[in-house]
């Protein structure tokens, strides 16, 4: 004890709360997605060019070589192709980061409704970073 009739808990304060039971809806929302996309690409419901029984005769390939053996084109060009299954349970994964990203654009607004500037900024630069790095403005290659 501390001294006082409260038990020794840390103290979390609103902007958490907030975020973490957000974090668990958009988990949910996520992991159901990742289900559902897998199902429909592994019965062969939404059509691929990549057959999910000739996945495994490319796991030990590295990304470059994948990407050649599958003509699979990279960076941002799954966008066009989220008629496929493969890359419709693909890019369900990307839900997971951009969840993160999307919170941490709430939690911005969450501190400056608390009066809390310099947390607000703090986290407008990680969203910034975020974006970036999403982006691939800054990839070689």
């Amino acid at each position: 004890m501390n001294g006082t009739n409260q038990p020794d808990t840390p103290l979390v304060d609103d902007v958490q709360l907030v975020y973490a039971s957000l974090l668990v809806w958009f988990v949910r929302i996520a992991l159901v997605a990742l289900f559902t996309t897998f199902i429909l690409y592994a019965t062969g419901i939404v059509s691929s060019a990549i057959r999910i029984s000739d996945v495994p005769t490319h796991w030990h390939l590295s990304a470059r070589e994948y990407a050649l053996a599958t003509q699979t084109e990279g960076g941002w060009s799954w966008i066009v192709s989220l008629d496929q299954g493969r890359t419709l349970s693909l890019a369900s994964l990307v839900l997971f980061p951009a969840g993160t990203m999307v919170l941490t654009a709430i939690a911005i607004g969450l501190y400056i409704r608390s009066r809390l500037p310099v947390y607000a900024a703090i986290t407008f630069l990680q969203v910034v970073v975020f974006a970036v790095a999403a982006s691939g403005i800054l990839a070689s290659g």
